[in-house]
């Protein structure tokens, strides 16, 4: 699923809402491969976006700012992501 969503990001004319998508949908895959740094990176990059587009006044967008709905789903995306990110550090401290 790593490969599609390296497929998905790199789409010519992507839209943000999209691009955001697949790198927080990338960090929970990464989570649950256990490979929580590079997960942190994805995370990081797509919330930034998702943060970045919610601070501006919310639009029903376009095709190439990324329409509403798309926005919605990837801040549903980011919450779900930030879920596994707390639970795969609350397992890094349990282990000595």
């Amino acid at each position: 699923s790593l490969k599609w969503l390296d497929k998905c990001s790199a789409y010519p004319d992507q839209t943000p809402s999209c691009v955001a998508s697949a790198h927080i949908l990338r960090s929970m895959n990464l989570f649950q491969l256990s490979n929580a740094a590079e997960a942190q990176l994805e995370l990081h990059a797509g919330q930034e976006m998702v943060e970045k587009r919610f601070r501006m006044k919310l639009e029903l967008g376009d095709n190439k700012t990324g329409k509403l709905g798309g926005w919605i789903m990837a801040q549903i995306f980011l919450r779900e992501a930030m879920s596994l990110s707390r639970a795969s550090s609350e397992q890094g401290e349990a282990i000595p």
